[in-house]
């Protein structure tokens, strides 16, 4: 939610405290509970839709970046063994290729990360007959490996969830929409009938119904008595 929508919903949460809190006056009217429980119903989806966006989110973002940790630390290890063979022969144009710090790796856009890590595989996979001293081995180009292709299922993964995302946003937006129409055509209309017999509860509904914008301190009636 941006930050409109965040103090429209808490005004929606107000209003809800107020009516739940006073359902002993309105509950005997059957279309005011009617709006009551749609309005209800409504705020319920918003906090699960919210909810469920901003889980998939850090569930996404945790999965890659602990991809990105594990595929940034093996290829620096095998790279590092790579290195220190190719000077041990003299071989420079081996060591250059593969001269880089586990924080660089790290560092990388996801497109030049994994096409340095598959250098790296196939620069160890080439000499591991000449690596085992250099702490390169068969097990070591399996891990590698499969860093690789775990770093790569979190691509779509991440693209997938920019794409619900959006969704959930449209649905959000949606949701907004037929929770406010309730409030401004229906439960607004009617609270009229409790003016003189419920004053206080009158009153509290259309304080709540107030909505607080962001970052200004006086409160704009969203509304009208």
């Amino acid at each position: 939610m941006n930050a409109q929508q965040t103090s429209i919903y808490a005004m929606f949460t107000r209003t809800f405290r107020v009516l739940d809190d006073n359902k002993a006056i309105w509950s005997a009217n059957s279309k005011f509970s009617d709006n009551y429980t749609t309005f209800s119903n409504n705020i319920k989806g918003i906090g699960e839709a919210q909810k469920q966006q901003e889980t998939d989110k850090t569930g996404i973002t945790q999965d890659k970046g602990t991809a990105r940790e594990t595929l940034a630390e093996l290829s620096f290890e095998m790279a590092s063994g790579i290195r220190s063979f190719a000077a041990d022969n003299n071989n420079q144009e081996l060591e250059l290729s593969v001269k880089f710090t586990e924080a660089g790796l790290a560092s990388m856009a996801e497109a030049r990360l994994t096409a340095t890590s598959e250098m790296i595989y196939a620069a160890g996979a080439k000499n591991l007959v000449d690596l085992s001293e250099y702490g390169v081995k068969a097990e070591s180009l399996s891990a590698l490996k499969a860093a690789i292709d775990a770093f790569k299922s979190a691509q779509p993964e991440t693209r997938l969830a920019i794409n619900t995302g959006s969704q959930a946003t449209t649905d959000i937006r949606k949701l907004f929409t037929e929770t406010s129409n309730p409030l401004k055509r229906q439960l607004d209309t009617k609270m009229i009938i409790f003016k003189k017999t419920n004053l206080d509860f009158y009153n509290a509904y259309f304080q709540a119904r107030n909505i607080i914008e962001p970052g200004v301190p006086k409160k704009k009636e969203e509304a009208k008595k």
